[in-house]
């Protein structure tokens, strides 16, 4: 214990110095002793940690002291591009990898068919396609964050549950799909898409956003929910967590409830109003009416329980659907909700995500999280 203590309180230093570091993005040892309130020899060895690791760099500039009094100081500059790592997204027919730096910038990605979990070839070649676009750049890859489209358990690398391959009994990711793992040569981690993508929300909103709350709903094949709750991943005990679409829907005049994704996902939409949901927006003015129109009542209600379930105001809406209806569909449901609101004093915001690839971007951060407390801890 005596050894630990001093390990662990060494480790949070560094982790807390590089939080404000990477929120500040440049700033003087007297300016984080301030915020922290942390001694200044306690600063400065975190921060010459830092400096060592190339996470920080120290700049040539002097800055003049606070109040006047006092030596002449150099700021510390962050340096986001000291590491990178590797987010894999399967969506639909197509998969996706991309290298994301420390500040969460997509710096490279590529995209590419791949829809059979079964193909070996195909699961080879992912691997060996992500792990050449992490060599091409010249900062080191801490690992990749595997987005999956499935119930896992990340802890032990397991999936849950999957009905693609007919999984309902916990199974080894590792084993499953051994050929990516393979070729991938590097560390990796892995977790249910949606659960990722509410994490890469997270990581582009910066370091101030850290302990929020949010929802990060996704629409198209199915209904699926990321939920934060102050600035954690909320995964459930199964982890099942967020699975809004297999919650009950009663259409009016109809028994018994069925699963609301069966009423609104894509196929749904298809069946009902004859078009192709897809990710290019629909030019059919009154189509695109009548589809809100018929899916307000819906999304309003999984909303608004939401808020009142877990006291959240902060909602992030993706997916084909959203992105086939455009600006309308969250116009209409932030209209419908603050009207319900209102008068409880609440204030809803719902908006599209803040990255392009919130899966990707999500497993990098998952890789950061991860990889630099191992660093932190020497």
């Amino acid at each position: 214990m005596g050894r630990y203590l001093p390990e662990y309180l060494k480790s949070q230093n560094r982790r807390l110095v590089f939080d404000i570091l990477s929120r500040e993005r440049e700033i003087s040892r007297a300016g984080i002793v301030r915020i922290t309130g942390m001694s200044f020899p306690t600063v400065s060895k975190a921060a010459d940690y830092l400096i060592e690791k190339g996470i920080a760099i120290e700049t040539e500039e002097e800055s003049p002291p606070e109040g006047g009094i006092g030596r002449r100081s150099r700021p510390i500059r962050f340096n986001p591009d000291a590491y990178c790592a590797v987010g894999m997204d399967f969506e639909g027919s197509t998969a996706e990898i991309g290298v994301v730096n420390m500040a969460g910038e997509l710096l490279s990605r590529e995209r590419f068919p791949f829809s059979d979990f079964r193909d070996k070839k195909a699961l080879s070649a992912l691997g060996s396609r992500a792990k050449a676009l992490a060599r091409k750049k010249k900062t080191r890859v801490l690992g990749a964050g595997i987005g999956f489209p499935s119930n896992v358990n990340p802890g032990t690398r397991r999936i849950v549950s999957f009905g693609t391959l007919g999984i309902h009994e916990p199974v080894s990711f590792d084993e499953l799909f051994s050929p990516l793992i393979k070729n991938l040569s590097m560390p990796f981690f892995v977790e249910n898409d949606v659960n990722l993508a509410a994490k890469g929300e997270l990581f582009c909103r910066g370091t101030e956003a850290a302990r929020s709350s949010l929802v990060y709903m996704t629409l198209g094949t199915g209904f699926g929910a990321g939920i934060i709750l102050e600035g954690r991943l909320w995964q459930g005990q199964n982890h099942k967590a967020g699975e809004i679409g297999n919650t009950l829907a009663v259409p009016a005049g109809k028994a018994p409830p069925i699963p609301l994704e069966n009423l609104i996902s894509a196929g749904a939409i298809n069946r009902k109003f004859n078009v192709t949901v897809e990710d290019q927006p629909l030019e059919d003015e009154r189509l695109k009416k009548r589809i809100i129109v018929y899916l307000l009542p819906y999304l309003t209600a999984a909303l608004y329980n939401f808020v009142y379930l877990y006291d959240i105001e902060q909602f992030v809406f993706s997916g084909s659907v959203p992105r086939f209806l455009g600006s309308g569909l969250y116009t209409a449901l932030e209209r419908e909700l603050s009207f319900l609101m209102n008068t409880r004093g609440r204030s809803i915001s719902i908006v599209p995500p803040s990255s392009e690839s919130p899966v990707v971007t999500g497993g990098a951060s998952m890789v950061f999280e991860k990889m630099l407390l191992d660093q932190f801890q020497g």
